[in-house]
């Protein structure tokens, strides 16, 4: 990131914010294999529990 960059908070003074068990996750990858990422990440995730569940 360069030395000027800026950082905006849009949801700064919101009262919704995601519950205390939501995972966000960013996993870098080549363009040509995020479809296999994101499938390989939505299986490991949602087997881990019974109710596991992804929004992408």
């Amino acid at each position: 990131m360069s030395k000027d960059f800026v950082t905006i908070d849009l949801v700064k003074g919101n009262m919704q914010k995601t519950a205390a068990n939501v995972e966000h996750l960013a996993v870098p990858c080549a363009y040509q294999d995020r479809a296999g990422v994101i499938n390989s990440v939505v299986q490991i995730y949602s087997s881990s529990t019974l109710d596991g569940r992804a929004i992408v």
